[in-house]
């Protein structure tokens, strides 16, 4: 929800797991970087905590292979 956007995003912020938030355009409004093992949780409860997030419509996770940079 738009008007959600940035509480949304302050709300996101405090997740420790999460450990890079960017603001972006197009398709997705925000992507997040999360390291579960860090935090002792799996990967599905850290995205069930972000789903759980108000004005969280969808979650698309994905796992980066390698960095290239």
């Amino acid at each position: 929800m738009p008007e959600h956007y940035t509480k949304t995003l302050e709300e996101l912020r405090k997740l420790t797991f999460i450990k890079s938030l960017f603001s972006t355009s197009v398709d997705h409004s925000a992507i997040a970087i999360v390291i579960s093992k860090l935090y002792g949780k799996s990967l599905n409860e850290c995205i069930a905590e972000i789903e759980a997030t108000e004005g969280v419509r969808n979650v698309y996770p994905s796992i980066v292979n390698s960095t290239l940079k």
